[in-house]
């Protein structure tokens, strides 16, 4: 039988009030009035308070490219993933020869070999 012992999450160390983070958005998209304002609406009805990210806000107008943000993208996430999922066992009492499922979900960017594929090896 499927059970889950133990969650625990892990977050990026930048965090931003999602008014700020928009306002960034907004920015680099180049949004004009309406738009900034369809964004601003759409984030606040996401009841989002504080978004977490990898580089500080500022950074992020000097990524032009997909192929170097993708690879900090794959890097960090499977690194978040890793203190997230020691974590858990820790909590569980439990190794990671013991899990016999690992699903792993993202929207931020693309890994080949998957996160999860890149995480089994690390936790033994």
């Amino acid at each position: 039988m499927t059970s889950i012992m133990a969650v625990r999450s892990a977050f990026p160390v930048h965090r931003y009030p999602q008014a700020e983070f928009t306002l960034k958005v907004a920015e680099l998209g180049g949004l004009g009035p309406g738009q900034r304002a369809q964004l601003e609406q759409l984030h606040r009805n996401a009841g989002v308070d504080y978004r977490h990210i990898v580089l500080p806000l500022p950074e992020y107008g000097g990524l032009r490219e997909t192929g170097l943000p993708n690879d900090r993208y794959v890097g960090e996430a499977a690194d978040l993933g890793e203190r997230a999922l020691r974590g858990a066992l820790e909590a569980a009492g439990l190794a990671g020869r013991d899990l016999d499922l690992l699903i792993v979900t993202s929207v931020t960017g693309v890994a080949v070999p998957s996160l999860d594929a890149r995480l089994i090896p690390r936790l033994g």
